[in-house]
């Protein structure tokens, strides 16, 4: 986790251990979340459509 702590912290809050950990988790799911996004959209459209039966088996 270090090596994705920002030298400048942007908090306008009183600065603690638990803050700087929640700012640093924030700013990495910030600068992933473009590429999360285009993944699970190709992820989606690439899956194979499944209907379900709506029988139970074995009763």
């Amino acid at each position: 986790m270090a090596q994705f702590r920002a030298k400048k912290l942007d908090l306008g809050c009183f600065v603690n251990i638990k803050n700087i950990r929640d700012h640093t988790k924030r700013k990495v799911f910030e600068q992933h979340e473009p590429e999360r996004l285009r993944l699970d959209g190709n992820a989606h459209a690439n899956a194979p459509l499944t209907v379900p039966s709506g029988k139970r088996s074995g009763t």
